[in-house]
């Protein structure tokens, strides 16, 4: 069987309908079962309702106002992440604010998402679907599939599963006892919810960076499991914003693109060329710029244009702290693609090699012709790239400006 997860993140699951429309072109979208935890459940009871255009129709009409009652100074206080860090991180912090932070309901949050939740179409799909809640005083996980939900109540614990802790919490009928918040502060990524139904192909789609550590570790037990991971960090999960939204499920289609199509490139879609083109490009990169680069390293020019151009590769591989076996293609476009975020080239496009250098060239031109000192001063501004690597593209540029 082959299933999807969903990672909780409030506004970060417009990454999760990128991916999926990715999956949909590429007709990788038909799952056995569905899970996930806050705005991952509420995805995942949409997509096994089977409605594809009420889910976008969703995403399309939501935001801050149709989600949440709360005035502009509470607001920014959530925004600033102090109760991202004090609160969803420390359960202990959130008890001793028993029913939420701001004094505020989720009223409008309700009835925003049930226009869009359908329990009987999710029991009649044929699909599995699941979710995490938490509960206190007891603290304790909640991992429901909807054959452990009683009848009539989906839509209950959907929304218990994304109460997010800083808001009113939910109660359940049938469960007064217990206060019900948002299952991402124990389980963000509920993999083991699938595992343990024995499904052996597992598709996950996160809204957090590869290094933030959300959800339990789990025992595949043998299951292929294909992850689709942000390539940086996005903005707080209840910022509800138009331009996030638009943003993040462009990035998540792109980001999926790039990886179901297996692009060499890192933060940007470009495409890989069979290897006489991309040497053909390479022999058009200025010769003495290429000298210039490996003198840097104190290293001797050999005779032929190629062998420089090897070495060249060599000097931007250990520069970037590649492994040697990183393929020239990757090599050479992971170099690009650290000056082609700082010179603000679109990220959201397909580019061939030689057009995504083109672009980062160009990009650093125009920078360059708007600065004093040119592009020397403009590099030199940027932090966040290591000195040898600004220095090599320094180089290159001279030989791409001077050859215009």
């Amino acid at each position: 069987m082959r299933g999807l997860v969903l990672e909780g993140g409030g506004v970060k699951g417009a990454y999760h309908i990128g991916v999926l429309k990715a999956l949909r072109e590429m007709g990788l979208a038909d799952f056995d079962g569905y899970v996930g935890t806050s705005i991952g459940a509420v995805n995942s009871a949409l997509l096994c309702a089977g409605d594809w255009d009420k889910t976008l129709d969703m995403w399309d009409k939501i935001n801050l106002h149709s989600v949440f009652d709360v005035n502009e100074d509470n607001f920014k206080n959530i925004l600033s992440g102090r109760f991202n860090i004090e609160l969803l991180g420390n359960v202990g912090k959130i008890v001793s604010n028993l029913g939420g932070v701001i004094d505020t309901t989720t009223d409008k949050m309700r009835a925003f998402l049930k226009k869009y939740i359908d329990e009987k179409a999710i029991r009649e799909s044929g699909k599995d679907f699941g979710l995490v809640t938490y509960s206190v005083p007891d603290f304790s996980p909640h991992y429901l599939m909807k054959e452990d939900i009683p009848n009539g109540q989906i839509y209950d614990y959907v929304m218990a599963s994304s109460a997010y802790p800083v808001f009113k919490w939910q109660k359940i009928e049938g469960n007064e006892s217990k206060w019900f918040i948002d299952g991402g502060v124990y389980d963000n990524l509920p993999v083991k919810m699938l595992v343990e139904k024995g499904y052996d192909e597992i598709v996950a789609i996160r809204t957090n960076i590869k290094k933030y550590i959300g959800y339990r570790k789990v025992d595949t037990k043998g299951a292929k499991i294909t992850y689709f991971t942000p390539s940086e960090k996005l903005d707080y999960a209840i910022n509800f914003t138009k331009e996030n939204v638009d943003r993040f499920m462009e990035m998540g289609y792109y980001e999926a693109k790039r990886q179901l199509l297996g692009y060499p490139s890192q933060k940007y879609c470009v495409k890989g060329a069979d290897d006489h083109v991309f040497w053909d490009f390479l022999r058009r990169l200025d010769k003495s710029a290429v000298v210039s680069v490996i003198e840097t390293r104190h290293m001797k020019p050999h005779r032929t244009h190629d062998a420089n151009i090897e070495d060249l590769l060599d000097v931007i591989r250990e520069a970037l702290g590649l492994s040697a076996k990183t393929g020239d293609q990757q090599t050479f476009i992971r170099f690009l693609e650290a000056f082609a975020l700082y010179f603000g080239v679109p990220r959201f496009r397909y580019y061939e090699i030689e057009e995504f250098y083109n672009a980062v060239m160009a990009a650093a031109r125009t920078k360059s012709e708007q600065t004093e000192g040119g592009i020397n001063e403009v590099v030199k501004a940027e932090k966040g790239i290591k000195s040898e690597l600004k220095e090599i593209f320094i180089l290159l540029f001279s030989g791409y400006n001077n050859g215009v």
